[in-house]
């Protein structure tokens, strides 16, 4: 049910319990995200920015600093980077705090999630490759396995769809998607191979790991490999699996892109 500004004369004194009902949904009003940045924002000390602000560090955020924990940074705990993060979503402007949420301009029709876990995978992802440019590393994004391209990457990282996902941490699958969006991504998969399929459900939208993904999918992999899957190392099926992944995911965006599907 949308909110009604002719319902509501003041959505400044609207409860927050009521608020953040309404930002648990796939897609919440633009009116309802304003107001959520107003409130985290306030320069004075209050019930209402505490309770925002609140919100935003623990249940907001988590899923997006799990998901960069994981993947960016090698399963590490999400906890080291959130002195980071909220430097980050503070930087630029240190008299306003959480300066980067004010930046929000619901571009394309995406959410506040979608743009706080693009900003956020986009800046931990360029601060990692510096990190590893320095001790002659590579970035990682799948325990060891390796981005192929930058291009690929931003394909990714810059898709309103996979930031959904991703803003979720993988616990879509627990919850009812919309419908539409259901339909949408339903009708995609039918344009997609099999292993495609398989592959996304697995490792994107239920947050298998490769090394489990690779069992699954063993019997379909052995069909195409050169040398037998049985011989493969630990790193060898990793790096397969984030193969299997970038490449699931770039004909899933091209399909999407191809007949103009918006999410």
């Amino acid at each position: 049910m949308d909110i009604s500004i002719n319902t509501i004369e003041r959505i400044d004194y609207l409860d927050f319990e009521v608020i953040k009902k309404y930002l648990k949904n796939n897609r919440p009003q633009l009116i309802i995200e304003k107001e959520f940045v107003r409130r985290i924002t306030l320069l004075e000390d209050s019930l209402q920015r505490k309770q925002a602000q609140g919100y935003f560090n623990t249940e907001f955020s988590s899923p997006i600093l799990s998901y960069v924990a994981r993947y960016v940074y090698n399963n590490a705990y999400y906890q080291e980077i959130l002195g980071e993060y909220y430097e980050f979503i503070s930087k630029e402007n240190k008299n306003i705090p959480y300066y980067k949420l004010t930046l929000y301009k619901n571009i394309n029709n995406s959410t506040l999630r979608h743009y706080v876990t693009a900003i956020t995978v986009r800046y931990f992802i360029d601060k990692k490759k510096k990190e590893d440019k320095i001790s002659r590393k590579q970035l990682s994004i799948d325990g060891a396995s390796k981005v192929n391209t930058k291009e690929n990457e931003r394909d990714v990282i810059d898709n309103p769809w996979f930031n959904l996902l991703i803003g979720n941490a993988g616990d879509v699958h627990e919850k009812e998607m919309a419908s539409e969006t259901r339909k949408k991504i339903d009708f995609i998969f039918s344009k997609l191979p099999e292993r495609d399929v398989k592959v996304i459900k697995l490792m994107v939208m239920h947050n298998v790991s490769g090394l489990d993904a690779f069992e699954e999918l063993e019997d379909d992999l052995s069909k195409t490999a050169k040398i037998p899957t049985s011989t493969w190392t630990t790193k060898q099926k990793q790096d397969a699996m984030a193969l299997q992944k970038a490449r699931a995911l770039k004909h899933f965006i091209k399909v999407m892109n191809n007949e103009k599907i918006n999410f």
